[in-house]
């Protein structure tokens, strides 16, 4: 498991943040923000699901230290579709939805820890969207 964690990690790192080729998939929205997965960027390992994932906010955000404003978040995310759970590879927050406009802060989580998925919560609908196929027909 180590190894296909890593190697995915590699996909991560050397992957640019959003192209062209992105096809977002609504997954779910709040009064806040809006999510969508990449369905043209998941990469599948046997139950292990690599994604790439957005959240867009209606409001500007501010960084936890204050210093940077930004209106989305794209996390490469790894899901493991038949124990119910994920791992945040890195995150990245921009200042325009949809990933775009300047990149403002990046984490990269070293050593990621698998964290169950919730019922009922919106990660749990971005679980779906990733351990199942979506029709091209929903993509936008």
């Amino acid at each position: 498991m180590k190894s296909l964690v890593q190697l995915l990690l590699c996909l991560v790192l050397m992957s640019p943040a959003y192209g062209s080729e992105a096809k977002w998939f609504f997954v779910s929205r709040t009064k806040s923000f809006a999510s969508f997965i990449d369905v043209a960027f998941k990469h599948r390992q046997g139950d292990i699901v690599l994604t790439r994932d957005v959240y867009n906010y209606k409001e500007l955000k501010t960084t936890e230290d204050g210093l940077q404003k930004y209106r989305s978040v794209l996390g490469y995310v790894l899901y493991d579709c038949e124990l119910n759970r994920s791992s945040i590879l890195s995150m990245r927050f921009y200042a325009e939805n949809f990933a775009r406009g300047d990149q403002v802060k990046f984490y990269h989580f070293k050593e990621p820890e698998w964290q169950d998925i919730k019922e009922n919560s919106i990660e749990e609908g971005v679980f779906e969207a990733a351990c199942n196929e979506v029709r091209e027909a929903e993509v936008y």
